[in-house]
């Protein structure tokens, strides 16, 4: 079997799997019951209700059979307005017209809802590997934006998380240049009555075109996303305006506002539509993401704006401002819901998930560092010998720098705790970019200063502080991977050698050099390394 169509069969069992999960332990109980959570009407048909969704799901195939269109509904009848069109069963109604046919109304409804969830995870996946994601990372992707628990609870009855799937498809379809698939998906938000997702929907279309998109090709899928917002007039004029639902008030944005608490814990509080929980890891994770992705700064800057904005405005009225822009972007005032484009952080805040994880190239990189660190600490340790003899040439100071740049900071930090901590020698690490901002101040020809420099993209630099305490008379200790430098720098006072490495185990290297001078220094000077002098190891009182 091709590796692709292995990979392709390995995702949709993966989504099929989570949408069993989503749904459990309802799913046990599937024969003869809907995949949904029951909502009170209130004495009217409720939005987005089960019963009502499923309705619109048959009517399609209903219409369709007499020759009818689809989206009329002849049998609801409300003498107070006109009857309005039958929006949200035709794209899912197509699917449920055949399933219903062969296994009936509850179980078609049910595999309807099943399917979203393959669908979701699937386009999501495949929207990633086009981004050049690991396969690994593309299926955690998916995994994430199928089971996102605001796009499940919107699941449970309502349309508005059955089709959030169309999202990861515009992305796709535009990353691929199928700009008219792109337009047809994105049309097919507002087309399907979910005017709110639309509004958030077409200005993430347009950003990703900036980011993405050549700008030859702009032209090209601008004109798709001007069909959708046509699409989307179109059934603002024709659905909403002067219906009985336009006209919300504010105090029902109110009830129905998220609080900050909300994106932490899982409590459902008023209902699905505060369910906005993503919790702490996932977030940070795809903060790392981001900052993976941060060399594709219009992709980083569109997805960490899709990601924030829609958890900004689901706190509704409880963000300053709020009521303000309600009141004045069209469309927006007719919702009294406002965590509606939540769908958006869901997809943003996955995929920067996905950016997160270890490619596969860069994971057998980093193992095949870490199989060398027993070989490289060998090495040094190979040099105690060296290494006991500068302890000795600083264990007569009273004083000691430690200077390190990046990666390199905390071990100089590291080795200044431990000279102080078992030789008593007062000893201060700093990072080298501060050095002219206090420390050049002490240095003279009695303060040994320990350089930790890796020969890496910042070595110039630090190199350049080296010059700048030699110039003052410091005794420079440099612990490095430069060879060289010793013999094209005479102002040299001693050297430490350390294999050259990758840079992720470089800590673990550069760690063994500084605690065997503050080891050996211990052992010259006289003191007890094993006994600190005023020190615990655990700590019994504040």
């Amino acid at each position: 079997m091709p590796d692709r169509r292995r990979f392709v069969i390995v995702a949709c069992a993966l989504y099929a799997v989570c949408a069993l999960w989503a749904t459990w332990p309802a799913i046990r109980h599937v024969e003869g019951h809907y995949l949904a959570r029951p909502a009170a009407g209130y004495g009217q048909a409720a939005a987005g209700d089960h019963l009502q969704l499923g309705w619109s799901f048959w009517l399609v195939g209903h219409q369709l059979g007499d020759g009818a269109s689809p989206l009329a509904d002849p049998y609801s009848f409300r003498p107070e307005a006109d009857a309005p069109p039958s929006l949200q069963g035709w794209l899912l109604g197509l699917p449920y017209w055949p399933l219903r046919a062969a296994f009936g109304d509850v179980w078609a409804y049910d595999l309807v809802v099943l399917l979203t969830f393959v669908l979701a995870g699937a386009l999501a996946c495949w929207w990633l590997r086009t981004l050049d994601v690991s396969r690994p990372a593309a299926l955690v992707g998916g995994a994430l934006f199928c089971l996102m628990p605001y796009r499940v609870g919107q699941s449970a009855g309502h349309l508005l998380g059955l089709i959030a799937f169309l999202l990861p498809a515009v992305l796709l379809a535009l990353e691929r240049r199928r700009y008219a698939v792109a337009a047809l998906a994105l049309a097919a938000i507002p087309l399907s009555g979910q005017l709110h997702l639309a509004l958030g929907a077409i200005p993430l279309a347009l950003g990703y075109v900036w980011a993405r998109v050549p700008r030859t090709d702009w032209w090209k899928a601008g004109a798709g996303i001007v069909a959708a917002l046509v699409a989307g007039l179109v059934v603002d004029r024709w659905a909403v305006a002067g219906s009985i639902g336009a006209g919300r008030s504010f105090a029902q944005v109110e009830r129905y506002s998220a609080e900050v608490s909300d994106f932490v814990t899982r409590a459902i509080g008023s209902g699905s539509e505060e369910l906005v929980f993503v919790g702490w890891v996932t977030p940070l994770l795809a903060l790392v993401g981001l900052v993976a992705v941060h060399r594709r700064r219009g992709l980083a800057v569109v997805l960490g704006l899709a990601a924030v904005l829609p958890c900004l405005l689901a706190l509704g009225a409880n963000l300053p401002g709020y009521e303000t822009v309600w009141r004045l972007v069209p469309g927006l005032d007719s919702t009294r819901v406002p965590e509606r484009f939540m769908p958006i952080a869901c997809l943003a805040i996955a995929a920067a998930r996905a950016r997160g994880v270890i490619a596969r190239d860069e994971e057998r990189r980093l193992v095949a560092a870490l199989t060398e660190v027993p070989r490289h600490i060998g090495s040094i340790l190979g040099e105690e010998r060296h290494i006991a003899e500068v302890a000795r040439k600083i264990a007569h100071a009273r004083d000691v720098l430690y200077l390190g740049r990046g990666i390199t900071y905390p071990i100089a930090l590291e080795g200044a705790l431990k000279l102080k901590e078992i030789s008593y020698i007062h000893a201060e690490g700093y990072a080298a970019g501060e050095l002219k901002h206090g420390p050049i101040a002490l240095i003279d020809e009695n303060v040994p200063v320990v350089v930790i420099a890796p020969r890496d993209d910042l070595y110039e630099k630090t190199v350049s502080n080296m010059e700048e305490v030699a110039a003052r008379g410091g005794r420079i200790v440099l612990i490095s991977d430069d060879g060289k430098l010793g013999d094209e720098a005479p102002w040299m006072f001693e050297r430490i050698d350390v294999p050259r490495a990758d840079p992720f185990i470089s800590p673990l290297l550069y760690a063994v050099p500084v605690q065997l001078l503050a080891y050996h220094a211990a052992v010259f000077i006289g003191t007890d390394v094993d006994q600190p002098r005023n020190l615990a190891k655990s700590v019994t009182v504040e």
